[in-house]
């Protein structure tokens, strides 16, 4: 994880023309690192992938990119999560009675849920 890590923080290395040969040269090589752990973590996130998934993120250029990405999604779904769930929290307190039918207080709980725009699945 530290090495992506390291690919995630850092933006690719520009080589100026004013610059000396041997300072070329090794720009050169750690550009040429840069790239290819750069492609390695690519794909081994990419690999980690569903098939849609995979399809949708593999144009991506880079890393950067494809971790932002699913980053950006992992909050979405997180959001809409902690949604839900901030919406069913008052029924976790529903509280069974004993003077009336378990039916009709399940169909009463249902009713409710569904007239605050929520859906029950079958």
């Amino acid at each position: 994880m530290r090495k992506i890590v390291h690919i995630l923080k850092t933006d690719i290395i520009v080589v100026s023309k004013k610059a000396k040969k041997d300072e070329r040269d090794k720009l050169t090589i750690e550009i040429a690192i840069w790239n290819e752990s750069d492609y390695l973590y690519k794909n081994f996130i990419l690999n980690e992938l569903s098939v849609d998934l995979y399809d949708y993120h593999n144009p991506y250029k880079s890393v950067k990119l494809i971790w932002y990405a699913l980053e950006k999604e992992r909050n979405m779904i997180l959001r809409k999560l902690r949604q839900k769930i901030y919406d069913v929290s008052p029924y976790f307190k529903y509280q069974m009675t004993n003077n009336k039918s378990v039916e009709s207080q399940s169909y009463r709980i249902a009713h409710e849920i569904i007239s605050d725009g929520m859906f029950l699945e079958s």
